[in-house]
């Protein structure tokens, strides 16, 4: 498993950046980043928001944080409470963002589900059509 965290910004010059910031290794090991070196441990929120809290406290971006943008795992929701404990200014009701392809994904896999896949004989149609 891994977390990633990205800054996207627009510059001096009105142009959009995005930047990886780190990608930590999330197995309980030891982990180097940029200067930074984490004790991971456990694919909890707790430790999550642990890891992005000294990110952001590392890059002096504790008062700029905007938005959180992340699938819909349990992990995330419970890492957006424990950083409210951290950050009274963050708020979890608009400063957490479900990632729109991951719940397209979602939805995609789900209609999948339900009707399943094309058989062979539902595309022999396209074989006897004039070339």
């Amino acid at each position: 498993k891994i977390l990633t965290v990205t800054a996207h910004f627009i510059d001096c010059n009105f142009q959009m950046i995005d930047l990886t910031v780190s990608i930590p290794h999330v197995q309980g090991t030891i982990f180097w980043i940029l200067v930074i070196t984490f004790n991971l441990g456990q694919h909890t929120g707790k430790n999550f928001a642990d890891l992005f809290y000294r990110v952001l406290e590392e890059y002096d971006c504790l008062k700029k944080i905007n938005t959180i943008t992340a699938n819909n795992a349990s992990t995330n929701g419970k890492m957006a409470q424990e950083l409210l404990k951290m950050l009274p200014s963050f708020n979890t009701q608009t400063h957490l963002l479900g990632c729109i392809t991951h719940v397209v994904n979602l939805g995609a896999k789900a209609g999948l589900a339900v009707l399943g896949t094309i058989d062979e004989e539902d595309t022999l149609w396209k074989e006897k059509l004039p070339q």
